[in-house]
């Protein structure tokens, strides 16, 4: 597909609105999911629960956390909000976190690459919210050490209808890609449990790299865990990380996949 000046200006303002859209998710869903697992705690060991119920990411217009003001369409304007008001409310002048605009500006730049590879619009688009939806699983896992399940669903059912857009093959490919994504982690997983008593990688890396498996098929899932093996132990070693210290895997997978996909695509 060729683009012209305007198509990408209307491509960038669709990645800054997506990037809006995941900076609400990040923030949203750990609170809301944290709030249910509380509830569902208290139900069972039958006491008393009393929180108010917080946004979720589909309830409720956005607002400021701090006064609760509904936010209008020109305070939710990606990035050139936060600069036009200095990074502040509007209404109480409560300083807006540097993270919202940060979050938005890394899904265009990582997005806009994607040009390059002259993909049709369907696979683009498809691409561009799986990358979007990517990086909004690395920060919640970053910050939390926990991947959201419906996240990791969400790129595994898109990159199943973009390889099904592609061929057969390539299909065939995605659901290998797939199913051994999620065997391997949880064999690894298994084998801890069984040797040493440790669980030393999560389910939800499971699902997660059965999606990146789903996305880039059997083909590069093995490079994708190699590199993202790499990084996670450079970044141990970095920051002096302790053998007994739980470390977050997911943004490892994460950017291990994008760099995977762009070496694909835009290096050969």
């Amino acid at each position: 597909m060729e683009f012209t000046a305007l198509n990408i200006v209307i491509y960038a303002a669709f990645c800054l609105c997506l990037g809006s859209a995941m900076t609400a998710y990040v923030v949203r869903t750990p609170k809301y999911e944290e709030y249910t697992w509380r509830k569902e705690a208290h139900q069972f060991l039958d006491i008393p629960f009393n929180e108010s119920t917080p946004l979720g990411f589909h309830s409720g217009m956005s607002q400021c956390p701090n006064c609760h003001n509904k936010l209008k369409a020109y305070d939710l304007i990606p990035i050139f909000s936060y600069l036009i008001t200095k990074g502040q409310c509007r209404y109480c002048h409560t300083k807006i976190s540097i993270k919202y605009p940060l979050t938005e500006l890394a899904c265009l730049l990582s997005c806009l690459p994607l040009l390059m590879i002259n993909l049709p619009l369907a696979p683009l688009m498809i691409t561009t919210v799986i990358i979007t939806t990517l990086i909004g699983i690395s920060i919640i896992d970053w910050q939390h050490q926990w991947i959201p399940d419906h996240a990791s669903l969400l790129i595994l059912g898109l990159g199943l209808t973009l390889n099904l857009l592609l061929s057969e093959v390539a299909l065939y490919q995605s659901v290998l890609g797939m199913l051994i994504g999620y065997l391997l982690i949880v064999s690894i997983r298994q084998i801890y449990l069984t040797l040493r008593k440790i669980e030393a990688i999560g389910l939800g890396d499971a699902k997660l790299l059965a999606a990146l498996g789903a996305w880039q098929g059997l083909e590069n899932l093995f490079y994708i865990l190699f590199f993202a093996s790499i990084l996670g132990v450079l970044y141990a070693i970095l920051n002096k990380q302790g053998r007994h210290q739980s470390m977050a895997f997911g943004p490892f997978l994460c950017a291990s996949a994008f760099m995977t996909y762009f070496k694909t695509y835009l290096i050969y």
